[in-house]
């Protein structure tokens, strides 16, 4: 394992920045340290980017977070516990964690910070959480229930009212339909309105002050992308296009009550064949029993331009859904 690469993989991965954020004091004198962490289960071998800091080094006997590459080259960020098996350290880097070149990925993705924003509201503090709930002792039950959280699973910010205070937190826990969640139902929240380290909160179903801050899409989509500031723009932009479309906005209206859909389009898709690309909001097909669309079947998009065109997928050499299509898990069926 080459530290100095992995270092550049976590640099850039979409969640770095979040992460760093929650750094204490000067990111450039954290420590770099790579680790191989083994149980009777499994062995994983990466770079420890989060956790407690004692007498200047990351504590290896508590939980702490590690970032490897081991199954994705994109990275994984997983929650580790010292004390549930072995950790060794295996390397470290003498020079500073970042370095001029490093520091300059972090500004350039800094410069999209607003574009972000704009697409994707409460980001800053959807990311704070994601980071405090994953250093939460109480979050590995909670991604046992709900494994795809964060993968497949969006990031989803809710406003409640509970006990007649206004509580924003992070969905963990609940009933999964394709735009996320069914807020009508059950849900849990992880906040960290009412202590710094967070705590878990039942809202019960019915609830009528539930309000939608932001969705931040699952890591399975967009986020991976290389170009996954192009394809924000493009998305906010064809987002645009479909809202000042009013009669597409009325006929959205009608679909959203039959097949329970969100109140706007968010299935972003991409689709390749004879060498073009054609990508676009989803916004009319056949709609599954599991509230997905059905993309054996033609569907309608609206592009960047405002046009509408129906497309089959099945001609396609290659579909990826970028944004907003949560795949059913087999244990559903």
């Amino acid at each position: 394992m080459e530290l100095a690469k992995l270092r550049d993989a976590f640099l850039a991965h979409p969640r770095a920045a979040s992460i760093m954020r929650c750094w204490a004091g000067d990111a450039t004198q954290m420590p770099c340290v790579g680790v191989e962490c083994a149980n009777t289960e499994v062995t994983a071998r990466g770079l420890v980017v989060g956790g407690a800091i004692v007498d200047g080094e990351w504590d290896l006997d508590g939980k702490f977070l590690l970032f490897t590459t081991d199954d994705n080259a994109t990275g994984d960020i997983f929650i580790v516990s010292g004390s549930c098996g072995a950790v060794k350290e295996i390397g470290r880097l003498a020079a500073q964690f970042l370095n001029s070149k490093d520091k300059g990925k972090i500004m350039d993705a800094e410069q999209t910070r607003r574009e972000m924003d704009a697409l994707f509201p409460g980001l800053d503090q959807n990311e704070r959480l994601q980071a405090s709930f994953e250093s939460h002792p109480g979050s590995a039950a909670f991604l046992e229930l709900q494994p795809e959280l964060g993968r497949t699973i969006p990031w989803v910010l809710v406003r409640c009212d509970v006990n007649g205070r206004q509580i924003t937190g992070l969905v963990v826990d609940g009933i999964v339909v394709r735009h996320g969640w069914d807020l009508r139902e059950e849900f849990v929240i992880f906040s960290t309105d009412t202590g710094r380290s967070g705590r878990f909160m039942t809202i019960p179903a019915g609830s009528d002050e539930v309000s939608v801050v932001g969705t931040v899409p699952a890591r399975a989509g967009v986020a991976v992308r290389a170009d996954a500031s192009a394809l924000l723009r493009e998305m906010a932009e064809v987002s645009g296009a479909w809202a000042a479309n009013a009669e597409l906005v009325r006929s959205w209206q009608v679909s959203s009550v039959l097949h329970r859909l969100p109140s706007y389009p968010d299935c972003f898709a991409e689709f390749h064949r004879d060498g073009e690309v054609t990508r676009g909001l989803v916004i009319g097909g056949h709609v599954g029993w599991d509230g997905q669309w059905d993309f054996s079947q033609s569907v309608q998009l609206i592009v960047r331009s405002g046009d509408t065109l129906m497309l089959d997928p099945t001609q396609a050499e290659h579909m990826e859904v970028l944004h907003g299509h949560v795949v059913p898990q087999s244990n559903r069926f």
